[in-house]
């Protein structure tokens, strides 16, 4: 993650334009739907006059097979963006400490996605 953060794009210097979202939970009303848990790269891409076209986001998930554990979890999101005071390093590391870890550090994932999208 932090090699992949290093890497620099050209979008502005400001506001949502570069962010990284951790996030996990599932649809706990849809019987089968995996658990998920991603971590995924937001950009922002303007036009020529620097107005807002559109976001893009890459990055990847986790599936696993929903149990009561997982399910007993809230769904929960975490955003950090470039330039705010809190150092990359130090979000990383708050997200590496959140509950959800032991519950899925020892499980093998159902399934691996790439994920990559206009929003």
């Amino acid at each position: 993650m932090r090699t992949y953060q290093a890497l620099e794009f050209d979008v502005a210097e400001i506001g949502d334009a570069d962010g990284f979202l951790f996030q996990y939970g599932g649809n706990v009303l849809d019987v089968g739907a995996p658990f998920a848990l991603s971590f995924v790269r937001q950009l922002e891409q303007v036009d020529a006059d620097g107005e807002f076209v559109a976001f893009f986001q890459v990055g990847f998930a986790f599936k696993f097979a929903m149990d009561a554990d997982l399910k007993g979890l809230q769904n929960s999101h975490d955003w950090w963006f470039r330039g705010q005071t809190q150092p990359f390093d130090e979000w990383l590391a708050k997200v590496s400490e959140d509950r959800v870890w032991p519950l899925v550090r020892d499980r093998g994932p159902s399934r691996f996605d790439i994920v990559y999208g206009q929003v």
